[in-house]
């Protein structure tokens, strides 16, 4: 196969387009967000090493979702490389709705990906030089007022409500390079830029602007026909409903935390059923959500879409 060569604008002529527009451009800059505290929208949250220390650390990228600064950005490097901090990261955990002492550490890329585009609420404090932002509690959407989604962006970083497509660790994406699709997954996202792992092996560096979504629709087919093979299979299984392919044993702290919440919302009472993984099924049915569904907090977000 040949060498791949991402499509890229020559900089020569995207900085003569620049200097189009230099001169008719205002100089602006903006306001630092002060300490206080937010409601925010948790964008990313991924492990790394930092590339000043090589300590192990959690990263998050969170977006304050009304008042004044709503959609700026604010950001923060927890380090877990020594008992203090990860005790300090324990706690963080608990806050969000995670039991620290239960949690099992090998599993926190999940958890981290769990809580992308969820809501908390946190605390900015300057010391110094230094700015940290702590995380108060966790938040559900009900109880926040999102103004990310009607505002224009104007108090922003530039980042507006416009963006549809947030990429992340895991996502499946096809990179165009030389006119030819490639398909891949995200290994690691660093600002503008992706590491893209792709299905015939090999692994790049590409600008996020490059990377779109594949097209499932072969993939929906097979999995339609799937769907189609086991109803056939299962006589008694009913046309519609929810289909879950999760126990318990997979479900974290968090979600058991959701799943009672919602047992209470809709009158279901957890005392009656012998796991939480039938009890969520049943209130999906109640709420008229169908489905097949791999991880419980992809069924919690349904029924609550359904509420």
């Amino acid at each position: 196969m040949a060498k791949r060569t991402a499509k890229k604008k020559d900089i020569k002529s995207s900085l003569a387009e620049l200097a189009e527009a230099w001169g008719d451009a205002e100089e602006t800059s903006f306001e630092d967000v002060p300490d206080g505290v937010y409601q925010v929208r948790i964008n990313q949250a991924t492990i790394n090493h930092s590339q000043s220390s090589g300590r192990l650390q959690v990263s998050w990228d969170v977006s304050i979702v009304n008042g004044e600064f709503v959609n700026r950005k604010l950001f923060d490097h927890h380090g877990i490389d020594n008992a203090q901090s990860i005790g300090y990261f324990k706690g963080t955990l608990s806050k969000l709705g995670y039991d620290s002492e239960e949690f099992d550490p090998t599993s926190l890329d999940e958890t981290l990906e769990e809580l992308v585009g969820t809501y908390a609420e946190v605390r900015q404090r300057t010391k110094g030089d230094y700015t940290n932002v702590y995380f108060n509690k966790a938040l559900d959407s009900n109880e926040v007022e999102d103004d990310t989604e009607d505002s224009d962006g104007g108090g922003g970083d530039g980042d507006t409500a416009e963006e549809t497509t947030d990429w992340a660790v895991g996502d499946k994406v096809v990179v165009d390079f030389d006119g030819e699709d490639f398909t891949g997954e995200i290994n690691d996202i660093d600002g503008d830029e992706a590491t893209v792992s792709f299905d015939d092996g090999e692994e790049e560096v590409v600008g996020v602007e490059d990377l779109k979504e594949p097209d499932n629709g072969d993939e929906d087919e097979e999995e339609d026909e799937d769907e189609d093979e086991e109803e056939d299979e299962d006589e008694d299984e009913e046309e519609g409903g929810v289909s879950v392919d999760f126990d318990d044993g997979s479900v974290s702290a968090k979600a058991k935390k959701d799943i009672k919440a919602l047992a209470e919302e809709w009158e279901f009472s957890p005392d009656d059923y012998d796991d939480l993984t039938t009890l969520l099924a049943d209130i999906a049915e109640e709420a008229g959500v169908e489905g097949s569904f791999k991880t419980a907090p992809t069924l919690i977000k349904a029924i609550k879409a359904a509420e």
